[in-house]
């Protein structure tokens, strides 16, 4: 029997959301806090926040909450429990997570009644962080130094990628914020935006492991029984502009001639009944498209790959790398030729999906360790997902078909499409506009032409 069974999921009266999932592990246990903010929150609420839910990460792992001094906790849990806590902040959540994992992988093994302690110790910071000033200064100083490290051409370059992606929308900017955002938080902006956003309906706890569903929900509960709900809870993003457009940068340590073009479609999430489908269709035409460029223009790179799955709109990339600059447009050219012509279909109904690829799936979920498991388990919660089991997972793509494959490449090549270029300066100047490279694409028959985006207004403030 497989060891991983379904999840198990309840929404309390409060709005929290427990998500568990017992497996055969027995002893160990694997849990995690989402917290649905991130810096797009921030920015909407405030301009000036699109950086305090990073900087709230940093006041949780690191200052002092109803229980401990600052670090108090954060030693706590490495003496004691010999688990590091972490946490990350992204555009749309922050994360915290406790694990006790097998020696070898990321910690020691551990009696599961240990994860309670530890989580418990964990939550503490999340929910009642206390803001005091010595601790704020320190962490201020940190967060400005490690915006500093990161302030490298690249990362510039990758401000104006994002800013150009995703347009007028408050995703487009990077979650560090500005060293004078930084500088300018104070306690009482961290209290806003805790009360805001900190609260039990705008969280998700999952735990997987040697665990029962409904103990687990009665432990938690029990814990956060005087955690305020929450003012406002956070609401995803509108992602569904966000292949259209382009976006060029020169490499200045690029050797001459070389150049590198990047073809973002967009493409089913998993909430999407062909998701299985795209994956599968994804690595199919990835092996085809590098066997035939290669042969034919001698590229260094020519794959695909799927970008951001548990997003709400997800990106299959098409990359093609040379070192010649004359080959770079051609090449690109044949790639969507490639994506578009009769054999392409006929190989992925040869190959279909049985073999190499299906194997090289089932053998990756089948290695997912029960902390990576906590960690997509709050993924697919995060935009509505159903939470299946990974024998239903495999399943699901056992059951793809040539023609699903194919009804996937269908709607990447009728998607709007972003695009990326970056090379040597010698290069940009011969690389093809977006609008020549969309182009080259010929809609399938009985459908429109996909439109290039024009700038959105933006989301509206939080109220």
């Amino acid at each position: 029997m497989d060891p991983f069974l379904k999840p198990i999921k309840s929404v309390r009266p409060s709005g929290l959301t427990v998500i568990t999932m017992r497996t055969g592990h027995e002893g160990l246990t694997a849990g995690e806090i989402r917290i649905g903010v991130g810096a797009a929150h921030g920015a909407q609420i405030k301009p000036g926040w699109l950086g305090l839910p990073h900087f709230m990460e940093h006041m949780i792992l690191y200052g002092a909450s109803r229980k401990y001094a600052p670090d108090e906790a954060k030693q706590l849990l490495r003496n004691k429990f010999f688990t590091d806590p972490n946490a990350w902040t992204s555009r749309e959540e922050t994360r915290h997570f406790a694990t006790n994992t097998p020696a070898g992988s990321e910690g020691f093994v551990l009696p599961s009644r240990n994860f309670w302690q530890a989580f418990e110790t964990s939550i503490d910071g999340v929910y009642f962080p206390r803001f005091d000033s010595p601790t704020m200064e320190r962490e201020r100083e940190r967060i400005i130094e490690e915006i500093a490290r990161a302030h490298t051409p690249l990362h510039k370059d990758n401000i104006k990628f994002f800013a150009t992606m995703f347009g007028a929308s408050h995703l487009n900017q990077h979650t560090l914020g500005t060293p004078e955002q930084v500088r300018s938080y104070s306690a009482q902006d961290c209290l806003d935006i805790h009360r805001m956003a900190y609260g039990l309906n705008n969280t998700c706890i999952s735990v997987v492991g040697d665990v029962d569903h409904s103990q687990v929900v009665d432990k938690v509960e029990s814990i956060l029984h005087d955690v305020h709900p929450g003012s406002l809870p956070m609401k995803p993003f509108d992602r569904s502009d966000v292949c259209a457009g382009e976006f060029r940068r020169q490499k200045d340590d690029a050797n001459e001639g070389s150049a590198e073009i990047e073809l973002f479609f967009q493409a089913p999430n998993l909430n999407d009944p062909q998701y299985y489908a795209a994956i599968a269709a994804n690595n199919a035409l990835s092996n085809i498209i590098e066997d035939k460029v290669k042969d034919k223009y001698g590229l260094y790179v020519a794959d695909m790959n799927y970008h951001g799955w548990a997003t709400n709109t997800p990106a299959v990339m098409l990359r093609l790398t040379t070192g010649r600059k004359d080959k770079i447009k051609d090449a690109t050219q044949y790639a969507l030729e490639i994506l578009q012509e009769h054999a392409t279909r006929d190989l992925l109904a040869s190959r279909h999906w049985s073999s190499v690829e299906y194997q090289a799936t089932q053998q990756e979920i089948n290695q997912t360790t029960i902390q990576q498991h906590a960690s997509f388990l709050n993924s697919v919660q995060a935009i509505g997902a159903p939470l299946l089991s990974r024998q239903e997972i495999i399943d699901n793509f056992r059951k793809v078909t040539a023609a699903d494959m194919i009804a996937v490449l269908e709607g990447l090549n009728s998607s709007p499409m972003f695009l990326n270029i970056r090379g040597h300066k010698d290069a940009l100047d011969i690389l093809p506009s977006i609008d020549v490279v969309d182009s080259w694409r010929a809609a399938p028959a009985g459908q429109p032409k996909a439109r290039q985006r024009a700038q959105p207004a933006g989301e509206p403030p939080l109220v």
